[in-house]
C-alpha cells in the first residue's frame, strides 16, 4: 500500500479557523484529503474555499447541513470511486491531532484489518458531558454485542476499502448515530475492531462540538430506546391489571402475573412488531416465534416472582417490578435476534 492509496476525510460544520491547522497538519502525512462541507455558514466556507486550493485537498458541499452522518457516507464515496484502499477519519475541529497519524499508519503497514478506532487514553481528562456519554455508550454496547470497546464516540477511524463499502450497503446515513452504528454493523457482522490509543486535545470544555448527549445518545441507541419506551408502556399495562386482580379482585398473585401478562403481552407484541424493528414477515410466523419468547420470558419472570414473595418475603406489588426489570434485556436480545430477526 502507498500513500497514494490513502485517503483521508474531515467533515465540516462551521468548524472555525481551527480547520486551517487540521489540514495543514494532515497535508503532511497524506496526499489525498478529502473535505466535506456540511452546510457551513459563509464565513466557514470561505475557510474551505481557501483550503481547497491545497493541491492535496478536494472539496465536496452539502448545500443545507444534512449531519455528520451524511458527510461521512459522502467522503467514503469519493475515496472508494478514487480507487482508495485506506481511509481515515479524522475530525475537524481540532480535537483530533493529525500527529496521530503516524500511528495509524504504522498500524496500517503492520496487519490486515477492517476497522480501526482511535481510542483516547484521558478519559478522566474529558469534559463532563464527554464522560457520561463516553463511558454510557461503552456499557451499553459491551452488553449488546459482546465487544469491549474503550472508547465509542472516537470519530478518528480507520476503515479499509472492503469495510467501507460494506458500511455504505449496510449503514444508512444519519447524524451522529451513523459513527455508532457503523461499530454496531462491525460487531453484528462478526467484524473484529482493533483499537490503538491516541491523545485527544478539549477546547473550552468542548464547547465546539456538536454532539449533543441527550439527544444523540437516544438517537445512537436506535431501537434499543423505542424499546424501552414500548417496554415502558407495556409495564404499565401489565403492572395496573396485575395490581387490579391481585389486590382488588383477590385473585392469586401467579394467576394475576399470568393473566397481565396476556393482555401486556399482546400489546408489546403489536407496538415492537411495528414501531420498533418494523418486521414485514410472516405474521404468522412471528406470533409463533413470538409465544415461544413469551413462554421462556414468562416461565423466568414466574420464577423470579414466587422466589421474591414466597422465599425472600418480598411485598407482591415490589415483587412484580423486580421480576419484570431482571428479564427487560433478555427479552430485547430474543425479540431481537430471535422474533424480529430480519
Amino acid at each position: 500500500m502507498t500513500n497514494k492509496d490513502i485517503f483521508i476525510i474531515i467533515p465540516a460544520f462551521n468548524p472555525g479557523k481551527i480547520i486551517s491547522e487540521v489540514v495543514n497538519k494532515t497535508r503532511h502525512y497524506c496526499q489525498n484529503l478529502i473535505l466535506i462541507d456540511d452546510g457551513c455558514d459563509a464565513q466557514n466556507k470561505l475557510i474551505l474555499s481557501e483550503l481547497e486550493q491545497l493541491p492535496e485537498v478536494t472539496l465536496l458541499t452539502h448545500q443545507v447541513n444534512k449531519g455528520k452522518g451524511f458527510a461521512i457516507h459522502t467522503g467514503i464515496e469519493c475515496a472508494l470511486k478514487n480507487q482508495a484502499k485506506t481511509i481515515i477519519m479524522l475530525d475537524s475541529d481540532g480535537q483530533h491531532r493529525p500527529e496521530e497519524l503516524a500511528k495509524f499508519l504504522q498500524f496500517a503497514q503492520s496487519k490486515p484489518f477492517d476497522l480501526v478506532i482511535g481510542v483516547r487514553t484521558e478519559i478522566d481528562k474529558m469534559p463532563l458531558r464527554s464522560k457520561i456519554g463516553n463511558i454510557f455508550m461503552a456499557k451499553v454496547f459491551s452488553v449488546l454485542y459482546g465487544q469491549k470497546l474503550k472508547d465509542t464516540q472516537s470519530g478518528y477511524r480507520m476503515l479499509s476499502a472492503k469495510f467501507a463499502q460494506l458500511f455504505l450497503d449496510n449503514v444508512d446515513a444519519g447524524r451522529y448515530e451513523t459513527e455508532m452504528q457503523m461499530l454496531m454493523f462491525a460487531a453484528k457482522s462478526k467484524i473484529h475492531i482493533d483499537q490503538i490509543p491516541i491523545e485527544t486535545r478539549y477546547f473550552d470544555g468542548n464547547s465546539n462540538s456538536k454532539f449533543r448527549p441527550l439527544a444523540d445518545s437516544l438517537r445512537v441507541l436506535g431501537s434499543f430506546a423505542k424499546y424501552s419506551g414500548v417496554g415502558f408502556a407495556s409495564f404499565l399495562l401489565d403492572y395496573s391489571v396485575f395490581v387490579f386482580l391481585s389486590s382488588y379482585v383477590g385473585i392469586y398473585f401467579l394467576t394475576a402475573h399470568l393473566s397481565s401478562r396476556i393482555i401486556s403481552g399482546s400489546f408489546n407484541f403489536a407496538a415492537n412488531r411495528k414501531y420498533v424493528f418494523n418486521h414485514k414477515h410472516s405474521l404468522a410466523k412471528s406470533i409463533g416465534k413470538y409465544l415461544i419468547a413469551v413462554a421462556l420470558s414468562l416461565s423466568l419472570s414466574s420464577v423470579l416472582l414466587y422466589l421474591f414473595v414466597d422465599v425472600v418475603h418480598i411485598k407482591t406489588a415490589v415483587a412484580k417490578i423486580f421480576a419484570e426489570a431482571s428479564t427487560f434485556l433478555l427479552n430485547y436480545f430474543i425479540l431481537k435476534h430471535f422474533v424480529f430477526k430480519k
